[in-house]
């Protein structure tokens, strides 16, 4: 665990149906659990997202892939823990056109270590 939350994505207008990928605090160059703290927000249209790893098919964001679902409240707020790429990213994308709001901190990471 970080001694302090980063805030690693904090976008406004960029979540949209297209998968984008973003890198969060973990170490590079090998796959890790990331341990995330996700908020999705639209002010006007209720949407779902699906937050994952890169090296995952890319999907639409909706049931089942979608982990983060603000049909009825336009926000979703939530902790994830997401496998990273080797490069340290994640990806994500939206069931609406636009998300206002999409924010992600690292609370830590997970990596089993193999001798």
């Amino acid at each position: 665990l970080w001694d302090a939350v980063t805030g690693d994505i904090a976008l406004a207008d960029t979540l949209t149906t297209t998968r984008r990928t973003d890198a969060v605090r973990v170490p590079r160059n090998l796959s890790t659990i990331a341990m995330l703290n996700v908020d999705i927000f639209d002010a006007t249209a209720s949407a779902q997202a699906w937050v994952y790893c890169p090296d995952q098919s890319d999907q639409a964001a909706a049931s089942p892939a979608a982990n983060f679902d603000g049909l009825t409240t336009k926000r979703a707020i939530g902790f994830l823990h997401v496998r990273t790429s080797a490069t340290g990213t994640i990806a994500a994308r939206a069931s609406i056109a636009t998300v206002d709001a999409y924010n992600v901190g690292t609370v830590g990471f997970r990596w089993a270590r193999r001798d």
